[in-house]
């Protein structure tokens, strides 16, 4: 073998564009920043779950990292730990943002003290959603060290970290269903609490805006994931592998312009709003339950659950 093939036969095929990594690296930097403004912003408020908002500059700073320690890899000088710090970086950080939907979603439905727009309960949608994205974190982060091996290691490193990202993909299509059937049933007239007279206009129309907002953003991640799916589907002599602008255009992108989305419309203003619209006079909201109210609904709506969501 010539000394140019074993150049080219690393774990990585191409030599990362040093240019275009650190401005990938330092657009993920300024989005963290901006996503810390807004935390400490609304650090007062007692929104439901407003700390989990510390997420997204939290994996903006993983991301902006590992795009920093790209341009240092070298085919031809292949570093495994610089590899290794790079890939887990960022194949990992998407896990924190996509956990922060799954949070807000379930949260801001909780706000609105109307279960019945998630075919879920509201206070569990978080807990089952970011498990499974806990156990993908798991899987990806062990296959990603077998990766960097060659072999039969670097194979099964590669399926198993199919198996991964298959299921946070398939984990993320269910969850956008469930945002898209929420979105639907408040379009009906299902959701009695929107009404202007308890929340007020300002809090009805962010809530409608962060319906289209999620559906945006759960695109961009679906692109995101679809991406990865292909990726290590076709394997490690694909295409997808062999050229870096795949990884910018569909990795990086996506998620960029999802995140600037939550940047224009930062959700946990939403649901403060909401939330607040209901301290006004709590109560209220248990008084205009609708007449054919489920007991599952009335537990929700007890005294203990109203207390609980405006702690």
């Amino acid at each position: 073998m010539s000394a140019s093939e074993l150049c080219r036969y690393t774990v990585i095929h191409y030599k990362p564009n040093k240019a275009v990594n650190l401005v990938v690296g330092a657009i993920y930097i300024a989005w963290a920043i901006a996503f810390a403004v807004h935390q400490f912003r609304w650090r007062s408020r007692s929104a439901p779950g407003w700390r989990w908002g510390w997420v997204l500059p939290g994996g903006c700073i993983f991301s902006g990292i590992g795009y920093f320690i790209r341009p240092q890899i070298d085919p031809c000088d292949f570093k495994l730990g610089t590899f290794i710090g790079q890939q887990m970086l960022i194949i990992l950080s998407p896990c924190f943002f996509i956990a922060f939907n799954y949070a807000i979603f379930g949260r801001a439905i909780t706000a609105t003290r109307e279960p019945r727009l998630s075919w879920i309960a509201p206070d569990k949608v978080s807990k089952i959603f970011v498990w499974s994205d806990v156990i993908t974190f798991w899987i990806q982060g062990g296959a990603g060290g077998l990766q960097a091996k060659q072999g039969p290691l670097q194979v099964w490193g590669s399926r198993i970290f199919l198996v991964g990202v298959g299921l946070q993909a398939l984990s993320y299509c269910v969850f956008t269903s469930l945002v898209v059937t929420a979105h639907a049933r408040a379009s009906v007239g299902r959701c009695r609490s929107m009404s202007q007279s308890q929340l007020g206009a300002d809090a009805v129309r962010r809530l409608r805006h962060l319906f289209w907002a999620f559906h945006v953003t759960n695109a961009f991640y679906l692109v995101r994931c679809t991406y990865r799916v292909l990726e290590y589907a076709f394997g490690n002599d694909s295409i997808l592998m062999k050229s870096e602008g795949w990884l910018i255009g569909l990795d990086a992108a996506p998620i960029l312009l999802a995140l600037a989305v939550w940047i224009l419309r930062y959700p946990i203003a939403t649901v403060c709003l909401i939330n607040d619209g209901h301290q006004e006079n709590p109560l209220e909201t248990v008084k205009m339950l609708p007449e054919d109210a489920s007991a599952e609904n009335v537990n929700y709506y007890s005294s203990k659950h109203v207390s609980r969501d405006l702690a």
